[in-house]
Formats: C-alpha cells, structure tokens, sequence
C-alpha cells in the first residue's frame, strides 16, 4: 500500500502540486483579471497614475526638479531665450512664469492621467471604446452640465463670500500679477480637469460599468473624496456628492467630457467670485 501511495504522489503533475499550494479565492481572482484584460488595465492604470502624481507632478517638484533659470524665467520662456527669441521669450515669460510651478502641476497631470493612460493601452491592446472618449449622448450631457451647474452655482456664490474660499481661491497667488497670468492659469485649470476627470469617469466609471454596474459610479467616489483631503472642509464633503453626479452623467452620456466641463466651470467660476470678493483681479493685462 505504501509504494501505490509514493507512486501516485510522484505521479502527481508538478504544476497540479503548485495549484494545490494556492488558495482557491486567489486562483478564481487571476483568472477574472485575466478574463477581463479592460478592469485589471482600468484599475491598475488609475492606481498607477494617482500615485505617481502624488510624488512627482505637484508644484513643489516644479521647484525641485527645474532649474534657477526655469523657475525664473518659466518652463516655456527658458528655451525661447536659448534660441534668442527674446521678444518671444519676454512675452511668453509675461504669461507663465508667475504661475510656472502650478502649470508644471496642471499641464504634467493632464499628460499623466489623460495621455499616459491611452497609450498605455494601445500598448497592452485594451480596446479604447469603452472609456468614454467620444461625446457620447452629448444633448444629454451639455442638459445635465446646464443643470448640475445651475444647481450648484448657489453654493459656490455662498461659499466665495467666506474667507475660507476666498482666501484659497485662486490657488496660485502668481495669477493675479497679469490679466495674462491669470488666463494662462485658468486654461491650464480647465485642461487639468480634463486628464483628472478621464480618470476617474473615462477609465473608471466607463470602464468598469458594464462589468459591475453602479460600483463603477460608487467606488471612484471614494478616492475623489480622498484627493480632496486638504481642501475646505465644506467642498471636501460636497466633493462626495459631487463624485457620484458625475458618474452618473459620464455613464448615462458614454463619456467623461461633461464631467471635465462641468468641474472646470465651477472652478473658474470660484476662482472668479473668489478674486471679485477680494477685489485682487490684475490691473494690467
């Protein structure tokens, strides 16, 4: 009895032992991943991402990373003196340099939550359909950006009216040095949102809801309201609320521009009411 049962045992498929070895929840979570090669990019691309950005795109590495004559002159004026287009560089050093550290922020984030992201799944071949690039049901979407922005508009006059916002909007002190800083700033704004915005309504809300349903809508509502850790305590909270109108609109819409438009409008339009409660608008273009 003893030789039948070392004989079945070295009879035993190496790789049927190392199955054994690990457990059944574990195996059945692989195989989902791999089944579904668009929620493991989706997920690991996000997490990947908003990581990277915590420790590498913020305008304090801006100040580490650049050198004197970049942080002086601005990230796009440096290289227009380098190739002696002075009258060029003067304007372009005008317009960027007060707000520099917060464009290396805004412009760096929407290359690596927007960009970084698409061509990572050209590269691993996940299929592009699914997050939401198109416009979508785009009457839907611009009713529902009408409607949501009606509706929150009450709460952002209020709010610019304490100094709590006030005095934290607009974020750079640098924007009120020109009517030209401050445009710059503001665009720059407008395309962070973007790249933040494809996060968490393109790669996640988009492209987990056919897989899970509502949970798409749900769980990125929670690392939205852990990014906002920092901010008033009052929009911190609303940013939750925010979070799950906005999976809403991407899902229903097939697309996260409207989220991107929307959030962008309330923030300029702070920063705005911000600057006319302070009365801080530039003097001078």
């Amino acid at each position: 009895m003893g030789e039948e049962t070392s004989a079945g045992a070295a009879s035993t498929p190496p790789e049927l032992g190392a199955r054994h070895c690990v457990p059944g929840w574990l195996r059945e979570a692989f195989a989902l991943l791999r089944a579904d090669r668009v929620t493991l990019y989706a997920s690991l691309a996000a997490a990947v991402v908003l990581t990277v950005s915590r420790y590498h795109v913020s305008t304090g590495e801006y100040q580490r990373f650049s050198s004197p004559a970049i942080v002086h002159h601005g990230l796009f004026a440096a290289p227009l003196y380098a190739m002696h287009l002075t009258a060029l560089g003067h304007a372009v050093e005008h317009a960027t340099a007060p707000v520099g550290d917060f464009l290396y922020w805004f412009l760096g984030s929407l290359l690596l939550f927007c960009v970084v992201p698409l061509l990572g799944a050209r590269l691993f071949r996940v299929p592009l359909s699914g997050f939401g690039l198109g416009l979508g049901d785009w009457r839907y979407g611009l009713k529902a950006v009408a409607v949501l922005y009606a509706v929150m508009l009450p709460f952002v006059v209020g709010a610019s009216f304490t100094g709590t916002f006030s005095g934290a909007y607009p974020m750079c002190a640098g924007a009120t040095t020109s009517g030209a800083a401050l445009l710059t700033y503001e665009l720059s704004y407008a395309a962070y949102f973007v790249g933040w915005e494809f996060v968490y309504r393109g790669l996640l809300a988009n492209g987990l809801y056919p897989r899970i349903g509502a949970a798409a809508i749900l769980l990125p509502a929670i690392a939205f309201a852990v990014m906002h850790a920092g901010k008033p305590e009052p929009e911190a909270y609303g940013a939750i609320v925010a979070a799950l109108a906005l999976g809403v609109v991407a899902v229903r819409a097939r697309s996260f521009w409207y989220g991107a438009l929307l959030h962008a409008s309330i923030a300029i339009t702070m920063d705005v009411l911000a600057l006319a409660q302070t009365h801080r608008f530039p003097a001078h273009f």
